[in-house]
């Protein structure tokens, strides 16, 4: 594997949002696989949710869509407009 992804849920009725950061053991999985000193390279984490019906992604670098739709100019300009729409109070929890 290359990286981890860790997919919050957004508020409901029963609880939320990004859950996730509320459990300990779901902190504890990240730090093992983001901290294993047995490994070459470091591994990703990019999160996830869905907003509106649309699934939401925070990549840890640029993700091969966002250079493929650069088209050779780098990617971090797709990245940043495409990540700016990743709601804040998901994020506010973490």
């Amino acid at each position: 594997a290359k990286g981890v992804l860790l997919i919050l849920d957004a508020s409901t009725p029963f609880g939320g949002p990004a859950t996730p950061f509320t459990r300990i053991w779901c902190a504890f999985e990240e730090h093992v696989a983001l901290t294993d000193d047995g490994r070459k390279v470091p591994m990703l984490l990019d999160i996830a949710t869905c907003h509106r019906g649309v699934a939401q992604v925070l990549t840890d670098g640029i993700c091969e869509a966002d250079e493929k739709e650069a088209d050779g100019e780098g990617g971090l300009d797709i990245k940043s407009e495409r990540e700016a729409s990743f709601p804040e109070n998901v994020l506010a929890k973490g």
